[in-house]
């Protein structure tokens, strides 16, 4: 019901407590949370990326991991890009966009938009306008970001990233990336632009046979009982 919106919005930027007797409740702080590691050997420190936060300490672990004050908005999913560039700015990608950071003054560049970045505070899901997967400045004719919905987009006015050979564009679709359609509910979108209803009216439909058929249960139970 929650995988997508609108019932989406109502969770995403909850918390929900450590469960006791789980793989969930275990004092590790750190556990399911970290996500990249940069270590600056010229400056003696290391950032780490975390699925909330970028912290950093010095290379020895022997500070305390502090937090930035202002810092580019990573997704709950974990950051895909991360990059150290220079001694005051790092490359920062995930599911929200690709920035360029100053840690040093706090200042966050959208490099796609192309723009400094601001932070929306009615913003309600958890996503960006570009979901970035990847990056890669290894191209001589330009660097490129690799988006989950719209594949290569360049950066800058160089050559433009080369298409798909029709062989490997031809080609079916495997079981796993079938069973993740369904996952994801995308294998719906036969039902046209609406398709995005279909996994959350499905899921409280689910919801309200479980919750109607134990009533029944009971009603039934309780008769027995009495008899």
């Amino acid at each position: 019901m929650f995988l997508r919106p609108p019932l989406l919005a109502a969770i995403a930027y909850s918390k929900v407590g450590k469960i006791p007797y789980t793989e969930l409740d275990t004092p590790n702080a750190w556990f399911d949370k970290l996500r990249r590691i940069i270590v600056d050997e010229n400056e003696n420190r290391i950032f780490i990326a975390t699925n909330e936060a970028i912290y950093t300490c010095d290379s020895s672990f022997s500070s305390r991991p502090i937090p930035f004050y202002n810092q580019p908005p990573i997704s709950v999913m974990g950051v895909n890009v991360f990059e150290q560039l220079d001694n005051q700015t790092l490359l920062v990608g995930s599911f929200e966009g690709l920035f360029l950071w100053n840690f040093i003054n706090g200042i966050v560049f959208d490099v796609i938009k192309q723009s400094n970045h601001k932070r929306d505070p009615n913003k309600k899901i958890p996503l960006g306008d570009y979901l970035v997967t990847g990056f890669s400045d290894d191209f001589k004719s330009n660097a490129f970001y690799f988006d989950f919905n719209y594949g290569a987009g360049k950066l800058g006015k160089g050559m433009p990233f080369p298409d798909m050979p029709m062989q490997i564009k031809n080609q079916g679709m495997s079981l796993w990336n079938v069973a993740l359609e369904f996952h994801t509910g995308r294998m719906y979108k036969f039902f046209g632009k609406y398709y995005i209803l279909f996994v959350p009216l499905s899921g409280l439909v689910i919801l309200f046979i479980l919750v109607s058929g134990f009533i029944v249960w009971l009603k039934k139970h309780r008769k027995k009982s009495k008899q």
